[in-house]
């Protein structure tokens, strides 16, 4: 799924976990395989997608979202995408 419109937010958020090292992922037990996982392929086959199990593990410690490298055709090293998973009061 190509995106139509990118944008940039300013975010204070301060339950978000940082998954664009290799520290975050270590101490998060995350790898980049789970992250890069093929999910639109997976749920068109009726599957849940493999990354979703990054959630499984860390909303029940209280985390809002996380931060993530770029998968995107042609993304750089410093591209990231916010994932939330809760926001507002």
């Amino acid at each position: 799924i190509d995106p139509c419109v990118l944008c940039s937010y300013e975010v204070d958020c301060g339950d978000v976990t940082d998954l664009t090292t290799e520290q975050g992922r270590g101490e998060s037990s995350v790898t980049l395989a789970d992250m890069a996982c093929a999910w639109a392929t997976a749920l068109s086959g009726g599957e849940r997608p493999a990354s979703w199990s990054i959630y499984d593990r860390l909303r029940p410690q209280g985390i809002a979202g996380i931060l993530v490298p770029s998968f995107a055709p042609g993304a750089e090293t410093e591209d990231r995408n916010l994932v939330l998973w809760d926001w507002g009061p």
